[in-house]
Order: C-alpha cells, then sequence, then structure tokens
C-alpha cells in the first residue's frame, strides 16, 4: 500500500471535482470498469441527491469532501435525515480517494462503522468529509487482505454541529486478468 506521501498524484486538482480529477489519471482513461462504474453510479446515485462533480479530493490523495442539502424525500421520520442514508454519503464520499490512490483496483468497502450524534434536518445543507488514517490486515491465514481506513463525519454547514462520526474500510482489489483484458 501506498503511504499518504508516497500517493500524491500529479493529475489530482485540489478542489477539482473528483470525477473531473479521476478522468485524468492516465490508468483510468482506459479502464472500462472506472468508466462502467461512474456511469452506474451517476444514475443510481443521483435519486439521492449525489452529484459527482460537487466531490473534492485533496491534491495530496488524503481526503475529500461533499456538501449535499437534505431534501423532503430523504426523511425516514417527519422532517428527519434518513439514518441509511447518512451512512450512504458517509461510505460514498470515500470511493473516490480509493480510486485515486488505487486506479488499478475495484473498491470494495470491507466495513463501516458509524455513530449519530444528533439527527440531521430536512432543508438543512450538510458536509460529508473522508480522511486517509491508515492501513490494517484484516482476515485470517490465506484469506488475509490489507485494507485501508478512513474516518468520516458529516456535518450541519450552518452550525458545524456534528451528525455521523465514524470510520470506513476499504479494500483495493486488484482488478481480475478478466478485466483487466477488457480494458
Amino acid at each position: 500500500m501506498k503511504s499518504p506521501s508516497e500517493q500524491s498524484n500529479p493529475n489530482i486538482v485540489e478542489g477539482e471535482p473528483a470525477w473531473q480529477s479521476l478522468g485524468n489519471v492516465p490508468e483510468l482513461q482506459d479502464n472500462h470498469y472506472f468508466s462502467d462504474y461512474v456511469n452506474a453510479s451517476r444514475e443510481t446515485y443521483a435519486a439521492h441527491h449525489v452529484n459527482f462533480e460537487d466531490i473534492e479530493l485533496s491534491s495530496d490523495g488524503i481526503s475529500a469532501r461533499l456538501e449535499f442539502p437534505v431534501e423532503g424525500d430523504m426523511q425516514a421520520n417527519p422532517g428527519v435525515l434518513h439514518g441509511g442514508l447518512s451512512v450512504f454519503y458517509a461510505d460514498t464520499v470515500v470511493a473516490p480517494l480509493v480510486m485515486a490512490r488505487h486506479p488499478e483496483c475495484q473498491t470494495l468497502t470491507t466495513s463501516l462503522a458509524v455513530r449519530f450524534t444528533r439527527p440531521g434536518r430536512v432543508g438543512s445543507r450538510y458536509l460529508a468529509e473522508a480522511q486517509f488514517q491508515s492501513t490494517a490486515t484484516e482476515g485470517e491465514g490465506q484469506k488475509q487482505i490489507e485494507v485501508e481506513i478512513y474516518d468520516v463525519s458529516i456535518k450541519d454547514t450552518s452550525t458545524d454541529k456534528v451528525i455521523l462520526e465514524g470510520n470506513v474500510h476499504y479494500y483495493p482489489k486488484p482488478l481480475s486478468p478478466a478485466l483487466k483484458e477488457a480494458n
């Protein structure tokens, strides 16, 4: 695994939309897995108000952020953001970081642990943030994998109050020979 200091990618421009920056990475330009993932993700996530062009990556490749509104169709109880959608945003903001750090890999969430600190409210705007923390080995014996751990949080942009905090473990799985050939 690459350390944060080894990770700096000259194709990533701080403040530039994540998917635009990732499109500049030579290893991803002709990668059908990546383009299929982006196209499917755009359709799926559009229903949940995620615009990938709004995910910003830091130039050092260790943090990302996504600001999003909470609208009426995102509520569980009247006026309250559905907790599952909060978790969705926490997981989603990490994926471009893993892709930027490992353009030759698929990205797979292996675990996600969050704590809700207060409810999100309909009509508010929130900021999901992720930052690379470390790597770890998970599993036993021959089933061990090296994962990356990212801290995540979501806070209200008007009050700076955190509504969710936790961490996400991602496995940057090398592409199979069949997927490599397709690229």
